[in-house]
């Protein structure tokens, strides 16, 4: 599972990817475009990093719904 999402990561980073050549300067380092692709990374973290937290809850009896739920 958790290649599946190191793999949705990196295509994630990939995909709004742009190269300025050698010596040259990206004029659109801030574009919306670019930070939709840094904001899609962040969400996709964050539901992880949430999915992590639920699932230690739950070992601990602590804080949890339902395993239903998830």
């Amino acid at each position: 599972m958790s290649y599946v999402v190191y793999a949705l990561i990196l295509v994630l980073i990939l995909r709004g990817v742009k190269f300025a050549g050698k010596g040259q300067f990206n004029t659109d380092f801030m574009s919306l475009e670019v930070t939709k692709c840094l904001q899609e990374i962040c969400s996709v973290c964050i539901i992880c990093h949430h999915l992590s937290q639920t699932e230690a809850f739950h070992q601990a009896g602590e804080l949890s719904l339902s395993r239903s739920i998830l």
